[in-house]
């Protein structure tokens, strides 16, 4: 009966011990998933605040340099020196002014001034114009004055609409020149469809100035 007893309690703490080291194992391994599941969902949550980041930042690119691009009227007002003029009549692009255009665009809180010449039309014999000197002076320039209205923001930049009350070609006069404008730091960029008067066709009109006083 002693050894029998003896026999028995062994058998009963080599259980114990066995089960105690099954519920160990058990809790080694329910540990171990608790933490395969914890690094999961931290991945995913930080998987989702990466994605909401980027998508802030890429919302914030996009709207902001929206703004960022916006002209007030305030910036249009003074003297500007033309650097590049182009017209593009459907797939062609000209230089109706040539490569070198030289004159200034000037603009009150009401009104807008243009005049832009050829840089490199040769000078008449005398004050006196020929006929074909008077030709070659009048493809060589355009002038124009008009009182402008509206300064809508527009995506393409401020648009402005300006009614010619004076010009060097009639072909303009009482006419409506509607441009976008964009101001960005001393430079200034325009465009619009008008009548070149140059050319007499109705191109996109685009040229380059920089502030000039």
């Amino acid at each position: 009966m002693a050894s029998g007893g003896v026999f028995r309690m062994a058998t009963d703490r080599f259980g114990s011990w066995s089960l105690a080291c099954g519920l160990s194992t058990l809790m080694r391994k329910f540990v171990s998933v608790q933490e395969t599941l914890c690094c999961t969902v931290l991945e995913v949550v930080m998987m989702r605040v990466v994605l909401a980041t980027a998508a802030l930042l890429l919302a914030a690119a996009t709207v902001p340099s929206y703004a960022q691009q916006t002209t007030t009227q305030d910036q249009l007002i003074g003297s500007w020196k033309v650097l590049s003029l182009k017209a593009t009549t459907g797939d062609k692009v000209s230089y109706p002014l040539g490569d070198q255009v030289a004159g200034y665009v000037t603009m009150t809180p009401t009104r807008f001034w243009l005049l832009f010449v050829d840089a490199t039309r040769k000078k008449p014999a005398s004050p006196t114009l020929t006929d074909a000197e008077a030709i070659a002076m009048m493809k060589t320039q355009v002038a124009w004055t008009g009182k402008y209205t509206g300064t809508e923001q527009t995506a393409e930049g401020v648009k402005l609409t300006a009614r010619v009350d004076a010009a060097s070609s009639q072909a303009i006069f009482d006419t409506d020149r509607v441009y976008f404008i964009r101001v960005s730091g001393d430079k200034m960029m325009v465009k619009g469809s008008v009548i070149v008067p140059m050319t007499g066709q109705t191109s996109t009109v685009e040229f380059e100035l920089v502030k000039s006083d």
